[in-house]
C-alpha cells in the first residue's frame, strides 16, 4: 500500500473514531442526565465512551438481522437514529422540567 493511500485512510479513521466512539454515548448520557450539575464533565465524557463501546455493538448485532445487514451506511443510518432519539427524549426532559 502506498504511502499516499495509508495516510489518507489514517485521516479518515482519526476524524471519524470520535463520532463512533463519543456521540452514541454522550447523546444518551444527555439524555439519561439532562442537567449540567447531574455529572462532571469528566464523569459525563467518561461514562459516553463507555455507553457507545457498549452500544454501537449491540447496534450492529441488531442489523446483522434486518434485511439491510450490516453494511456501513445501514450502520451509520441507526447509530444517527440513536442519537436522534437520545436527543429529542432530552429535549422531551427539559420541556417537562421548565
Amino acid at each position: 500500500m502506498s504511502d499516499m493511500l495509508r495516510d489518507h485512510i489514517l485521516h479518515i479513521t482519526a476524524r471519524r473514531a470520535p463520532l463512533v466512539l463519543l456521540l452514541p454515548g454522550y447523546s444518551l448520557i444527555a439524555a439519561l442526565f439532562p442537567r449540567k450539575d447531574d455529572l462532571d464533565g469528566i464523569e459525563r465524557i467518561a461514562l459516553s465512551f463507555g455507553l457507545s463501546i457498549a452500544v454501537v455493538p449491540l447496534i450492529g448485532l441488531a442489523l446483522n438481522y434486518t434485511p439491510f445487514g450490516s453494511r456501513l451506511g445501514a450502520c451509520a443510518c441507526r447509530a444517527v437514529g440513536v442519537h436522534g432519539l437520545a436527543c429529542c427524549d432530552r429535549g422531551c426532559a427539559e420541556a417537562g422540567a421548565s
